[in-house]
C-alpha cells in the first residue's frame, strides 16, 4: 500500500522535498503541495505522488538513480516533468540541463526545455553531507506519434553533426564544456583532438576500470588497443 502524507492546509510544506515543493508552488502556478504519497524507491532515489492545492495530476515515471514524475499544474493544465536524485548534489542535473540545452540548440529533434534545477534539503538531523539530493524541472513532451524511425535517424545524425557553441568544438576538438554523469558515475568530458581517442579514454576505459569482471576487462583492453582500426577512413 502506498504511504501517504497529508499536509495541513494551514501551514507551509516542510516535510518531503521542501526545496522542490517550494519551487513548484512559487513557479508552476498550481499552489503548494498538500499531499505526498510514496510510490517506490531504490538505494539512491524515491518516487512520490505530489498533489497541490491547484489542478494536479501526477504520474510516476520509471528510473533507477533518478526518479521521474509528471505534474499537471497551473492554469490550463500545463504539464511538467520532474526528476529527483537522493544523495546527489545539483551538479548531476546541471550536466543534464546543459546537455539538453546543447541538443535543443541544434534544432533537429524535439528536446524538452529545462525550467530549473536545484538542491533538496537533507533530512533533519542528518548533519553536513546528509542525504539531501537534487531535482530538475523540465517541459513535459507528449511523445505519441512523431516522425518515422527513418526520419528520426536522419535527425539524430544531423544533431550529432552539429557543432556545439564552444570554441573548442569550433576548433575541431571533441568533448563537452562540463563533466557530467552516467547514471551516478562521474563522466569526464575534457576536450581531445581525436574522437576515437575520446571514445576510448573518456568512455570505454573508465567503464572498464569499474568492472569487477576480469575477463570482460581483458577483452575490453584488447578492443581499446586496436580501436582505431575499426574507424579507419571515417572522419
Amino acid at each position: 500500500m502506498p504511504q501517504t502524507r497529508d499536509y495541513p492546509t494551514n501551514r507551509s510544506t516542510r516535510a518531503g522535498h521542501p526545496a522542490a515543493n517550494l519551487w513548484i508552488a512559487e513557479h508552476m502556478g498550481s499552489g503548494r503541495v498538500v499531499k505526498e504519497s510514496f510510490v517506490s524507491g531504490s538505494g539512491w532515489s524515491s518516487a512520490y505522488v505530489m498533489e497541490t492545492e491547484g489542478k494536479s495530476d501526477v504520474a510516476p515515471c520509471g528510473g533507477s538513480l533518478a526518479s521521474g514524475r509528471v505534474w499537471t499544474a497551473g492554469p490550463g493544465g500545463r504539464r511538467f516533468f520532474v526528476k529527483t536524485a537522493t544523495g546527489r548534489d545539483e551538479s548531476m542535473f546541471r550536466g543534464e540541463a546543459l546537455g539538453l540545452q546543447a541538443m535543443y540548440d541544434t534544432n533537429t529533434i524535439r528536446i524538452p526545455q529545462v525550467h530549473h534545477y536545484g538542491t533538496l534539503e537533507s533530512s533533519p538531523g542528518s548533519g553536513p553531507g546528509g542525504r539531501g539530493g537534487s531535482f530538475i524541472v523540465m517541459e513535459h513532451l507528449d511523445i505519441r506519434g512523431g516522425p518515422s524511425m527513418a526520419e528520426l535517424g536522419c535527425r539524430l545524425a544531423r544533431m550529432h553533426l552539429a557543432v556545439p557553441k564552444d570554441e573548442h568544438a569550433a576548433a575541431g576538438q571533441f568533448g563537452f564544456p562540463l563533466d557530467n554523469t552516467l547514471g551516478g558515475t562521474p563522466q569526464a568530458n575534457g576536450w581531445l583532438g581525436d574522437w576515437v581517442v575520446f571514445l576510448r579514454d573518456r568512455r570505454l576505459v573508465p567503464q572498464l576500470q569499474l568492472t569487477g569482471d576480469s575477463r570482460l576487462k581483458s577483452m575490453g583492453e584488447k578492443l581499446c588497443a586496436k580501436l582505431h582500426t575499426y574507424f579507419e577512413g571515417i572522419k
